[in-house]
């Protein structure tokens, strides 16, 4: 996997061929209509730029970002809607650094840090929370045992929790079967609407240019040396030397767009969460609470708690490719509540809540909130 600061840096060494990267998270792309002119419409695409990025969304907006403090002030962004309207509109905002390599740790870790400096400099706002790994059985307390040592051997500060501990310190946590738990805390909640058009903003004042409702049409290449060197979009013709699949759940239709063909492995699945007031007291320092043995986690949204699946069978959808009308930020899919199988009460005690809404967002790869 790529990480934006990974790519930014690919980019600047240059000796790259110009080639399509797809990246595995984000959003960005779906056809959409021409409402402009095509006269006015060539004053904000430009003709040309040294990189292009396709897809609006958390990855495509740090990606510029990334660049942009490297000193590459020639990047545009095409977004068929909205800047972080898609995907990422949705995202928990949950920041974690438990992960199963020791470079998406590190890549976290960075994030982390990241967020902290753009939060000093220019008020973003993050709630240090902390992470905690539920263990229901003796496999999945020997896995975060395991995840212990290596977040030793890493530098991330972790603690192993066991049963009379939790009772202890989280009392709210249900279930007779709990054996222990792996806390970590440093890990941070973020707000996806707010570091999304941050980092916007920053890339456009070192130099970016982001063009909204421009549908990416085509992908053209030279088949002698294999490297783009233009695309076309309803907003007319740009030419590039480098061109980066940002497009999230787009993104294999994007490589379908290029000739030849780039194949991008992904297929869009649903995914759940519902937001839930409760009415007796909990912790307003509540962590973010992780039980993968009942395929779910918990973190605190205002003042309800955000509920979310990790289906443990994802339902595909969209088996012909995402509609060209479908826009995350507007439209809904149908509800299925067979998804939320785990009970509020199983893994905190909320005897009585009221459930305000149930949402499907869709998506391919569940790593957290990562720039």
């Amino acid at each position: 996997m790529y990480s934006c600061q990974r790519v930014a840096a690919l980019i600047k060494r240059s000796p790259l061929p110009k080639h399509v990267l797809p990246c595995i998270t984000s959003q960005g792309y779906c056809d959409t209509s021409n409402n402009g002119n095509v006269a006015a419409s060539r004053k904000k695409l430009p003709y040309h730029s040294r990189v292009v990025v396709c897809g609006g969304g958390i990855v495509g907006c740090s990606i510029a970002y990334h660049l942009t403090m490297m000193g590459e002030d020639d990047v545009v962004v095409l977004e068929k809607n909205r800047i972080g309207e898609g995907a990422t509109s949705y995202s928990a905002g949950i920041v974690g650094q438990l992960k199963s390599t020791a470079f998406e740790t590190r890549a976290i870790q960075y994030t982390i840090e990241l967020y902290k400096s753009l939060s000093e400099e220019h008020g973003l706002n993050w709630v240090k929370s902390g992470a905690l790994f539920l263990a229901r059985t003796p496999d999945r307390l020997h896995k975060l045992e395991r995840h212990h040592q290596t977040a030793r051997y890493i530098g991330t500060e972790t603690q192993l929790l066991c049963k009379d501990e939790m009772a202890e310190k989280y009392p709210y946590i249900g279930g007779d079967d709990l054996l222990g738990s792996l806390w970590i805390p440093e890990d941070i909640i973020v707000h996806s609407q707010q570091i999304t058009p941050l980092l916007r903003k920053l890339a456009e004042q070192n130099g970016a240019t982001f063009i909204e409702d421009c549908s990416l049409l085509s992908v053209h290449t030279d088949k002698h040396r294999r490297v783009v060197t233009s695309l076309d979009t309803s907003e007319g013709e740009i030419k590039c030397d480098y061109f980066i699949n940002a497009a999230g759940q787009w993104a294999r239709m994007v490589g379908k767009l290029s000739t030849p063909r780039v194949r991008v492995p992904i297929h869009s699945v649903e995914h759940y969460y519902m937001l839930a007031q409760p009415q007796d007291v909990i912790d307003e320092n509540m962590p973010v609470i992780r039980d993968y043995d009942n395929h779910c986690y918990f973190r605190m949204w205002g003042n309800s708690i955000m509920a979310g699946a990790f289906e443990a069978v994802a339902k595909p959808i969209f088996h012909d490719g995402v509609p060209e009308t479908f826009n995350c930020a507007k439209d809904r899919l149908k509800e299925d509540w067979d998804q939320l199988q785990f009970t509020l009460d199983k893994v905190c005690k909320l005897h009585t809540t009221a459930v305000v809404c149930l949402y499907k967002g869709c998506g391919y790869r569940h790593r957290g909130f990562l720039s």
